[in-house]
């Protein structure tokens, strides 16, 4: 199990307490638990195995046994009794903004509200309003969020909350003696932003052993359907997991079918019957003449006279014409990667020292890393001034010295764009430092021209080099705002300026759509982790993912770039 599976249930259980209100002092101390845990940079698993828990900070002699007992079950006999109390529903109300777990606790209690529906006819009846402590102005917030919410909850979840599920899954399944393969499919295959039903196929010659050892894993909470060769399980993590299991022979052809997506297909079909070939989930059949054996993608591809394409441009945006015309990108890979331009240390926000971002740094081989700290305006963030960022830069300017050889620490900053288009640091600071990241952190719902007048301020900056999470929108509930990104993509050509995709799992900020279309207007992308820990770091393949659904290539992306060349540009 992986250290976020630990950490969301440890979080878990922390929202429930708090909810049941019985024993709130309680909550703090699995979040502080769950906090370790998310930033460890050792496998909480083999810390366990080790009997190393108690290293990790939080993790006490009471909540040891706890974490054992998720890594070896999934869950705990202790979630379990919380769980039978408080109705997992009402873990909706969390998504609302402002809608903490004592809010939650105060609705659930006083008007036994458990879902977003009655809290939506709470709200409208005027109940939340009269409640202590809440009062116009706060329940016409929650109104507005619970809005938000509605717009974005279409059932799907953040690929990063679902891929390390997943991948955890594949690798369980894979233990299993009667599985010879078995890969993840559907939109987390294709590293879509949001994943709605988690699909995996399992080649086997046991079908009926295979499922009933997946039926039976811990944390499935309900069986939804169960089959010879198609079963469907609810967990509380992820929602609903669907597992086919094919014969080996099978598997390429199925595994292609699951991935998706439906328009890729039905062009794809298209094609092959002009051809006189017909293309399911069991192979590929001929009108006259053999069958041909297909054993992987690539060969299925080929008798169609086309090039592979990968899984994320399967969606029907001119990638089949591409491949016919030998024309596909050479997609970004992560060994293309040389740095992260957008990290945060325990200067401002962030968990990790300067020393172990360059030590981490040196783990993924690259060659420079930026802390670029939140700055002053950002205070419940502890933002930088200009005095605590000079000391900054001298600490970084010693942590390189002391690590010659190592990878390269960089000075930076995300620079604040106050509300008035100006930043948040003058000129003469922002001119000595490696990399300066400018994001807007307040006012998203500003007018459009507003935003757009903000954002077009700092791409004429000549110390700005990176557009932070251009849009702002999070992918648990905040729409994006709507500049003219197509007119600054135009200024950013002119000026140099680069627009991010940010990485973090919430974000995803460029999607792929206008990171593509920031390509096709000689705009460079910086795809960066915005990591506030250690773990954190790894989430740069979140943005990668991204950037390959944008058709990007290396030489489009900023952060391919050698240390040499980034400092030139």
């Amino acid at each position: 199990m992986s250290n976020l599976r630990v950490a969301q249930t440890l979080e878990l259980i922390a929202d429930l307490i708090e909810i049941q209100g019985v024993e709130p002092f309680k909550a703090p101390a699995y979040r502080r638990a769950a906090h370790s845990v998310r930033k460890s940079a050792e496998d909480v698993s083999q810390l366990a195995r080790e009997g190393r828990l108690l290293e990790l900070g939080g993790v006490g002699k009471n909540l040891a046994p706890k974490i054992e007992e998720i890594l070896a079950t999934g869950s705990c006999r202790y979630l379990e009794r919380l769980q039978l109390e408080i109705p997992l529903s009402i873990l909706e109300l969390l998504a609302v903004p402002g809608l903490g777990p004592r809010t939650a606790s105060l609705l659930f209690r006083e008007l036994g509200v458990t879902s977003l529906e009655a809290l939506e006819t709470a709200l409208a009846g005027g109940q939340v309003e009269k409640l202590p402590g809440m009062g116009a102005k706060k329940t016409a917030a929650l109104s507005q969020g619970l809005a938000d919410v509605k717009k974005q909850n279409t059932g799907r979840r953040p690929l990063g909350w679902v891929l390390p599920f997943a991948e955890s899954l594949r690798e369980h399944l894979s233990g299993v003696d009667a599985v010879a393969d078995v890969e993840i499919c559907g939109s987390a295959r294709r590293w879509k932003e949001t994943v709605g039903d988690l699909d995996l196929v399992a080649a086997s010659e046991d079908a009926k052993a295979v499922m009933e050892h997946f039926l039976a894993l811990p944390g499935v909470s309900r069986v939804l359907a169960s089959g010879q060769t198609r079963s469907s399980v609810f967990f509380e993590q992820v929602g609903q997991v669907d597992l086919r299991v094919v014969e080996p022979a099978h598997f390429a052809p199925a595994v292609h079918h699951f991935t998706g997506s439906a328009e890729h297909h039905v062009h794809l079909r298209g094609l092959a019957r002009r051809q006189g070939l017909h293309i399911s989930e069991y192979g590929v059949k001929a009108e006259t003449g053999a069958d041909p054996v297909v054993s992987d993608e690539r060969q299925l591809y080929a008798l169609l006279g086309l090039d592979y394409i990968p899984p994320e441009l399967r969606e029907d945006r001119g990638e089949i014409e591409a491949s016919a015309a030998k024309e596909l990108p050479c997609l970004v890979h992560m060994s293309d990667i040389r740095g992260d331009l957008h990290v945060h240390s325990d200067w401002s926000d962030g968990s990790a020292g300067l020393q172990q971002l360059a030590v981490a740094a040196a783990v993924r081989g690259y060659q420079y890393l930026a802390v670029t700290d939140h700055s002053r305006s950002l205070a419940m963030a502890r933002g930088l001034d200009a005095q605590r960022l000079s000391a900054q830069v001298e600490a970084i300017a010693q942590v390189n010295v002391a690590r010659p050889d190592g990878p390269r620490l960089l000075t930076g900053i995300e620079v604040d764009i106050l509300r008035d288009g100006s930043l948040d640091l003058d000129d003469d600071i922002l001119s000595g430092l490696d990399v300066v990241v400018a994001s807007i952190h307040s006012g998203l719902r500003q007018d459009p021209g507003v935003l757009t007048s903000r954002l077009e301020q700092a791409i004429k900056n000549p110390h700005v080099d990176i557009i932070g999470h251009p849009t702002g929108r999070l992918l648990s509930g905040r729409e994006p705002a709507l500049p003219d990104l197509e007119h600054l993509f135009d200024v950013a050509s002119a000026t140099g300026t680069a627009f991010e995709i940010n990485a973090s799992p919430d974000r995803l900020d460029l999607n792929d759509i206008w990171a593509r279309k920031a390509k096709e207007h000689g705009v460079k992308l910086a795809v960066s982790s915005d990591a506030h820990s250690l773990s954190g770091l790894s989430d740069l393949r979140y943005g990668l993912g991204t950037a390959r659904r944008a058709w990007l290539e290396a030489p489009d992306i900023l952060n391919c770039c050698s240390l040499d060349s980034l400092l030139k540009s």
